[in-house]
């Protein structure tokens, strides 16, 4: 057998048994978590268990036989979790989404979409036609999204897209401006903070009735809009009305 076959069976051998190795890992690890996705939600679907997943994962098993392959198997969960998210089976989707995000707490996209699908899809499915439920499933699934966002900005401290959810969330599934309002705070304060981060702030402060603030933040943007632009005589307009509100505030 010449070296050249010799290499590439060797090669081909290596990674056979490096990809049996990350399968075998990877479904010990779906195994050793299967007891803590059954618990995830209560048997009528209105809780999740907070911290599940991390709290069986810190015990170091699952992580220690995964070692240099945890972003595939992050892969692989998130996948999982998208045939849950198909089914609505929220218990499934949940853990596996959990497990995701601590297997590779590098993909911002695993903790905006995790965020995105508590918030948003889960009242929905468990609500029905019930509107009196639909409203406080959104506000409890909209607590638990916000744990799964300020995970993210744990990790991305002042990531735009991070904060954008999570002032979308604080706003639709809570009624809360005010931590909407922190949020775009973060991102205006950016020398370079485009002009659609600084109008939606602005509008954000004016609805919190600080009627200054968000004059200084719309004539901050003012700058950046060049003359021929639709979006100048828009601003000029809202600029206006907002001195007007700001005088009628201090009568």
């Amino acid at each position: 057998m010449d070296f050249f076959k010799e290499g590439t069976l060797i090669v081909m051998w290596r990674v056979a048994l490096r990809t049996v190795i990350c399968a075998a890992a990877f479904v010990l690890a779906g195994f050793l978590l299967r007891p803590v996705a059954r618990t995830a939600l209560s048997a009528d679907g209105g809780r999740i268990a907070d911290g599940a997943l991390r709290t069986a994962a810190g015990r170091g098993a699952v992580f220690e036989i995964l070692g240099g392959y945890r972003t595939l198997a992050a892969d692989f969960a998130w996948i999982k979790s998208y045939v849950a998210w198909t089914r609505r089976d929220a218990a499934a989707c949940t853990a596996a989404m959990e497990l995701a995000v601590a297997l590779d707490p590098s993909m911002k996209l695993f903790w905006r979409e995790a965020a995105a699908i508590t918030a948003f899809d889960y009242p929905h499915w468990f609500a029905g036609a019930n509107r009196e439920k639909l409203a406080k499933l959104k506000i409890f699934y909209g607590r638990g999204a916000l744990k799964f966002i300020d995970g993210g900005l744990a990790v991305f401290p002042d990531d735009d897209g991070l904060l954008i959810q999570k002032a979308s969330i604080a706003m639709a599934n809570l009624d809360d401006y005010r931590i909407a309002e922190k949020c775009y705070e973060t991102m205006a304060v950016k020398p370079d903070a485009p002009v659609y981060i600084l109008r939606r702030y602005a509008a954000i402060l004016a609805r919190n009735g600080k009627f200054a603030k968000s004059l200084a933040v719309m004539e901050r943007m003012t700058g950046q809009i060049s003359a021929d632009s639709p979006l100048k005589k828009t601003v000029e307009e809202q600029i206006e009305k907002t001195r007007k509100l700001l005088k009628k505030s201090e009568l």
